[in-house]
């Protein structure tokens, strides 16, 4: 995987249940991509390219620096984006998808936490940003 469409592509593969078209429509009104598939592809962004950089994420993503921005604070308040790297042991095994159900739990907790709706049992504090809800707001907008 070298571009944000292979990103899209292969956890669209490996997760096809994600992007549900009837709840983009009742949400937004129009079809769109599910954030938890957009926040999906920022870890692996993240991943990938070895940065927590807001800027360059949004760069190579496509999408605002005002989610990725939630995302990051997320992750950095449970202590998952350390040092501009993404501490992600826990589900990578060295690979940029999960390969197994261990792993695909663990990549849906850190997208959980990324999104603002689960904590990890050291984060900072019990804060959050609504990454889901800036990404819907800004598609509503656009």
């Amino acid at each position: 995987m070298n571009t944000v469409d292979d990103i899209r592509t292969a956890l669209k593969n490996r997760y096809p249940e994600v992007d549900d078209d009837d709840f983009a429509l009742q949400r937004v009104g129009f079809v769109v991509e599910n954030p938890m598939s957009a926040i999906g592809i920022v870890l692996i962004s993240s991943l990938l390219l070895g940065t927590t950089d807001v800027a360059q994420l949004a760069q190579f993503t496509g999408y605002s620096r005002q989610f990725i921005r939630a995302i990051a604070w997320n992750m950095d308040n449970n202590r998952l984006w350390k040092d501009g790297k993404y501490e992600c042991a826990g589900w990578s095994s060295g690979n940029l998808l999960p390969r197994n159900k261990r792993e695909d739990d663990e990549f849906w907790v850190h997208i959980l936490i990324a999104e603002g709706s689960q904590w990890s049992n050291d984060a900072k504090s019990d804060l959050c940003h609504d990454a889901s809800g800036i990404f819907w707001e800004i598609k509503r907008v656009n």
